[in-house]
């Protein structure tokens, strides 16, 4: 079971979550657990439960690596949301090169298996 200020932390995670959707950043919670493979169940029950033992502390740095979420506002509440240099303009651009890359890499796979698949 989650202690009162780890429960704090939790729902300031999900909370982030709500101010990248306001801003645009994602389209969603569920969007979120889907790019990152998170069982939507589980989730969602620990967003209504934040006492239960599901929550990974991986998911914090998902938030400040990816999104630029400030490590000290996700685990104190104190200071601004998004990390020196950060915003959400910003964020929506390093998702877009993200996105970019995966593509990217998705097509060589695939060209690589086809290249393979005529020499076999």
């Amino acid at each position: 079971m989650q202690n009162g200020q780890s429960q704090q932390i939790v729902l300031r995670f999900y909370r982030a979550l709500d101010l990248l959707v306001a801003d645009g950043a994602i389209r969603g919670v569920s969007a979120f657990a889907r790019i990152y493979g998170f069982n939507k169940w589980n989730f969602a029950t620990q967003r209504r439960e934040p006492w239960r033992d599901m929550f990974q502390l991986s998911w914090l740095e998902l938030l400040a690596r990816d999104f630029g979420v400030s490590p000290s506002w996700l685990l104190s509440g104190h200071g601004r949301f998004y990390a020196p240099g950060w915003d959400a303009e910003r964020v929506k651009r390093h998702l877009k090169v993200q996105q970019q890359c995966t593509d990217f890499a998705a097509k060589s796979q695939l060209s690589e298996n086809k290249i393979i698949a005529k020499a076999l």
